[in-house]
Order: C-alpha cells, then structure tokens, then sequence
C-alpha cells in the first residue's frame, strides 16, 4: 500500500493463526500479514498451541508485531470448540487489561474463529472503553445451511448432525449477535446468508476471509484446456460428492473427472468412482493442485453449504471455471468464474451438475478472465476501510 501508515496499534485477536496453513490458521495469518501493511505497531492475541514458525515469520513483516499466546491449560485435551469457549475467557480478560494501560491501541479487529454463532473476545469489551476503539468482527459465517430438500441426499447419521446442527447454532447466533452489537462498529460477513443476519450494526461488509499475491500463483497458460473436471477438498457428503459421482454417467462431453483430497475407499463411501472416466488422485500439496486447476476446464464444488471455500477463490483466480450450487458462499468467492446449478433441483440434481460440465467443456476457454478481487492489495484495502484509515 502506498498510504502513510497512521499513529497506533492494532489488536488481532485470532484463536488460529499460522503462516504455514491454510484454512481458519490461514486465514488468521493473511489478517496479521496484510494489517502489517496499515499500522506499524500489531499485538496478535492467540492461542499457546500456535506453531513456532508464527512469531519467525511475524519478524519479517513490515511492523512491530508482539505474539501472546493465550493458555487454556485446564481445556488443553477438550473439543475445539470448548478450548476456543475457554480461549474467549482469557482472551478477554487480557484484552480488558491491555486496554487499560495501551493507550495507543486504535482498532481491535477478532478475525477467527471466523463464526458468527460463537461469541468473540471483541463481544466483552468493557463499555468504559468503547468509543475510544474502533471493533471490527469478522468476516465471519455459519449461517448456511444444507436446503431441506437436499438433505434427503445424505446418509442418515449426516442427516441428523446437520439438523442438530442448525437447531444449535440457530439459537446460539441470536444471543451472540445480541452481544456483538453491544460493542462492535463494522462486522463483516463472508457470504449474503450471514449478512442478512448481520442487520443492525453501524457499519456491515461482506468479504472474504482469504488473500492471495498473484507472483504465487501458477504461470497463465495460452493452452487450450483440457477436458478435465476437478474436485478437491475433503471426502465429506456434504460437499456433495455423490451427485457429483452420479453426475458423470449423464456428461456427453469426453472428460475426466479427478477427485483430490481421498482415497478411493473415502468416496466410495459416497458413490462409484470406479468409472473409467474418474480418476481418484489422493492427497497432494497445494501446488500441485493449482497447477492442475490452470489447465483444467473447472472445479466441481457442488457443496451444499459451505461458506467461502478458498480453493474456489484460487480456481477463480486462474481463470477456471467453478461449477457450483446456488446456496453458500462458493460462487461469490469464484466470482465471474461461477457456474451455478440450481440447488432446488432435488433428485434432478446430478442431471444439473452434468450439464454445467458439458457447458464448460464446449465453451470457447480463450474467454475466461482471472478473477482478481481476492488479491492481497484488495484485502489491505478492506481492512484499511474496516480500520477507518481509507
């Protein structure tokens, strides 16, 4: 950024933070790493289980940033849920403190856990000191949820935690939005579901929680793309899989569909890969990945409710196209790049996902553009707006 940094210090708070992840560790680190660029002077408020290689590369950022690790000891072998319950706690207590002695702290920013059900550090800050700060929560998610109609389309023991999973984090948001609004002035949403629950704030946003620098992505190819179809992510049904797996028996086009991130027994349990049109390619680095995404036709994400998939934001960044539903945060992290499958189509669904594929497979790719609105200096400059220092 090119802006004179101000006078202060800015205050992350971020229960995952790492430089060597990707993810919500990821997603702590790009927040720490792109506000480096605003204010010179950064504290990090994280958990103790961070990996050492967090304070080493803190030293090469372009501001003084000091590290404290926050302990949960008594929590340490609990569910992350509880350890994270049992990080606010001290989190909080240490924010408090450190608001009553650093009077040059200017902006308190809580970047993950990125949940909009789950009360952050920045909810229990004393009212004395509002007013002298400005709160920033977010982005956050977790207001998408799996359509009715589409449950019916996994297991049984998927079906009931997703329901369980609504009914709980249905209750809990409306007490956690409650208490955010005593304190925060910007909240940030990572997709339109949240948003509409985010009403009622001074100031609202929607954006990633996810930055790239182009120089790390791969070279852009004048290649003809090939006619292949990636998956990549985690065997779970309800990334929608198993429509995915059926929808290959209806694709006319020539291709292959590689499915990254599994065994062959990880989506058998979903489906059929044994089509000799589907190649399961395991577990590879991220690299290899992107590499793979530059010269394929698109990514196959028909998730049914996930809230920014990174890797969507990567494929659109490489100018590939991302097949998706239109539930969720994925097609506004592909952008320009998306396309949509109606997620009401029910049991037609697999028909719906094949034709999308035999679309890309027939579009002239000497079209696509790279998506670029995730880019770092994107980034810096919503957090620049968020902090009040445009």
């Amino acid at each position: 950024m090119n802006r004179p940094k101000p006078q202060g210090t800015v205050v992350l708070l971020a229960f995952a933070c790492d430089p060597a992840q990707g993810s919500e560790p990821g997603a702590g680190w790009e927040a720490v790493r792109s506000a480096s660029a605003i204010f010179d002077q950064i504290i990090l408020i994280t958990r103790d289980a961070s990996s050492t290689g967090l304070t080493t590369a803190c030293v090469d950022l372009p501001a003084q940033v000091a590290v404290l690790q926050v302990a949960a000891p008594l929590l340490a072998k609990s569910n992350v849920y509880v350890r994270y319950i049992g990080w606010v706690v001290q989190a909080s207590i240490l924010l408090n403190k450190l608001l009553a002695t650093d009077p040059s702290i200017r902006v308190i920013h809580h970047v993950t856990y990125a949940s909009d059900w789950l009360a952050a550090p920045v909810a229990f800050v004393r009212r004395k000191h509002l007013g002298r700060v400005r709160i920033v929560w977010g982005p956050v998610g977790g207001s998408t949820y799996a359509p009715r109609h589409l449950l019916s389309r996994l297991p049984l023991r998927i079906r009931a935690k997703e329901t369980i999973r609504g009914v709980i984090t249905r209750s809990l948001r409306q007490v956690t939005i409650a208490l955010h609004r005593r304190t925060v002035d910007v909240a940030v949403a990572l997709n339109a579901d949240t948003e509409r629950n985010l009403r009622g704030f001074p100031e609202t946003d929607v954006s990633a929680n996810f930055a790239f620098d182009p120089s790390d992505l791969p070279e852009h190819s004048d290649e003809p793309r090939q006619p292949v179809i990636v998956f990549a992510g985690r065997p779970l049904a309800w990334k929608g899989i198993g429509a995915l797996i059926e929808s290959v028996q209806y694709v006319r086009q020539p291709f292959y569909l590689d499915l990254y991130g599994g065994s062959h027994a990880d989506f058998a349990r979903f489906g059929d890969p044994s089509s000799p049109k589907i190649r399961v390619l395991g577990r590879v680095q991220r690299r290899d990945i992107l590499d793979r995404l530059r010269t394929a036709s698109a990514l196959a994400l028909p998730s049914f409710h996930d809230s920014a998939p990174w890797i969507a934001a990567e494929a659109g960044a490489l100018g590939t196209r991302v097949i998706c539903l239109n539930v969720g945060g994925t097609a506004g992290m592909a952008g320009q790049m998306a396309v949509q499958v109606d997620a009401g189509s029910g049991d037609l669904l697999p028909h719906m996902i094949a034709e999308a594929i035999d679309r890309v497979l027939t579009e002239d790719s000497s079209h696509w553009q790279r998506q670029d609105m995730w880019t770092r200096v994107n980034y810096e400059s919503r957090l620049a707006r968020w902090y009040g220092v445009e």
